[in-house]
């Protein structure tokens, strides 16, 4: 099967993957639906140093199996928010959607309430500008709330 073979070429390059897919050649109609978006791939990563890295890599995967397009923008977006995630929360799993809603929407889900901050533009400081990045890169982004806690953070870019 597509999807099972898209995973095991997954979990060649990461080593941290705990599922994944969106590697399958499915027709639109058998996609599965969150809300009113389509699942384009669900990716769950360990988070650790290297989930940003297997993120990325995943993102990419799926953008070229789906043959759409560009996937700077979705890589830099899922680099920052998954990097947030690892450094900013002591959750121990990050999943990752991309779905095709009004253009393409990145989420990215984790246990910990603590919210995305945006920082103060400081050029001393050495990290602190991701947000920035993410607001100049997509059309909106936003953080949802999940009612048996954690969050969802999601970009939506261009369409």
């Amino acid at each position: 099967m597509d999807t099972h073979r898209g995973f095991l070429i997954a979990q060649r390059y990461t080593g941290c993957i705990i599922s994944a897919t969106g590697f399958s050649n499915q027709k639109n109609s058998e996609v599965s639906m969150i809300e009113t978006g389509m699942v384009l791939g669900v990716i769950s990563i360990e988070s650790s140093a290297r989930a940003p890295e297997v993120a990325r890599k995943w993102v990419a995967a799926v953008y070229q199996r789906r043959r759409l397009g560009d996937d700077y923008v979705a890589r830099t977006v899922v680099t920052e928010l998954v990097t947030n995630v690892h450094k900013h929360t002591d959750t121990k799993l990050v999943s990752v959607r991309l779905l095709l809603e009004d253009g393409l929407r990145v989420e990215v889900e984790d246990r910990s309430a603590v919210l995305p901050v945006v920082q103060d533009w400081d050029d001393t400081a050495e990290s602190g500008r991701g947000l920035l990045m993410l607001g100049v890169l997509v059309q909106e982004w936003g953080v949802r709330p999940l009612a048996d806690g954690g969050k969802v953070t999601w970009a939506r870019l261009g369409g």
